[in-house]
């Protein structure tokens, strides 16, 4: 287990967020890491939500890259962003890039996921070492597996073991 400073700094967005010195942000309201998704599907983010969940995350979801974009711009942080990559609005490529150009945001790691447009995403990979892509469907293994690459798991993920199985056995699309 890390140890973390208790002076937390805590943010104008929210849900407030507690910063910490390390670089470590927890919901202010759950105490777990944050992470940002943005799908326009419903039935896919939540999910893509319930995923998150299960993995010990706090989720902050959008369905758009606009208003995902003005959470960041106000101050929002995450521990990683999921962007699906063809939505309305913004597309998750221009919120990927809006992220990484900002100096406050721009060590946020990310997963950009899609069934389409793969073109899309290969120049965000080769431009950032820190984007991952991820084809739908998919599988929690599969997306567990990206997030364990970018970033430490929580060490106590909330969730019970037939919740975690319907999940695992489920392919987002």
């Amino acid at each position: 287990m890390t140890e973390i400073d208790e002076s937390p700094v805590v943010s104008a967005s929210a849900p407030k967020l507690l910063q910490f010195k390390k670089k470590e942000t927890v919901s202010a309201r759950t105490g777990k890491p944050v992470v940002v998704l943005v799908e326009d599907e419903k039935p896919v983010r939540d999910m893509i939500t319930a995923q998150l969940k299960s993995l010990g995350f706090d989720v902050q979801s959008f369905d758009d890259g606009l208003p995902a974009a003005d959470y960041f711009k106000s101050g929002g942080y995450a521990e990683l962003l999921i962007t699906d990559m063809k939505m309305p609005g913004m597309l998750g490529n221009d919120l990927v890039r809006a992220v990484k150009n900002d100096e406050r945001t721009k060590t946020i790691p990310v997963i950009a996921m899609s069934a389409f447009d793969k073109d899309l995403r290969a120049p965000l990979v080769k431009d950032y070492v820190d984007v991952r892509t991820l084809d739908k469907p998919y599988r929690l293994a599969e997306l567990r597996a990206l997030i364990q690459e970018l970033i430490k798991l929580p060490e106590e993920p909330v969730s019970n073991n037939e919740e975690e199985g319907a999940l695992q056995e489920r392919e987002i699309t």
